[in-house]
């Protein structure tokens, strides 16, 4: 059986994927499905509710429930140190911890749809991948 791959994916995906339709409502449906592991770091779940308390406040429970329905593999929060090693690689300071975590995720894939987040020097510390493109790779089936 082949080894399922691990996916790390940042706020954004996660919000979108859970209240709205496309490519992230897509990949988490896939997640469900058992065809990917999912890794959550407890940074983005902590900034996800942040962004559902502020943006749809009665939307939380539909986050909670999600959570309680699906596997996911939990990613512990960096180290400050670590934080402010990969500090220097973004342009936001507040996704140093988003790029620490998905370091210490150490996935297949990282997904993001921050385009300030798609940089040569990132890629080169993650293996970034747009939603829409990791949904194509998994769904197309494999043609010799």
């Amino acid at each position: 059986m082949p080894k399922v791959l691990r996916v790390f994916v940042d706020t954004n995906i996660l919000y979108s994927g859970l209240f709205f339709e496309g490519a992230p409502r897509r990949l988490l449906l896939l997640v469900s499905q058992g065809e990917l592991t999912l890794l959550l770091s407890e940074y983005v779940l902590a900034e996800l509710r942040r962004v559902i308390k502020r943006k749809t406040p009665s939307r939380l429970k539909d986050l909670e429930l999600f959570l309680s329905r699906i596997e996911y593999e939990s990613i512990r929060l960096p180290s400050k140190t670590m934080v402010e090693r990969y500090s220097k690689f973004v342009s936001h300071k507040e996704d140093a911890p988003i790029l620490a975590s998905a370091i210490l995720a150490d996935a297949n894939y990282v997904v993001s749809g921050d385009q300030h987040f798609h940089t040569k020097e990132i890629g080169k510390l993650v293996n970034l991948i747009e939603c829409a493109k990791l949904v194509q790779l998994i769904e197309k089936p494999f043609r010799p």
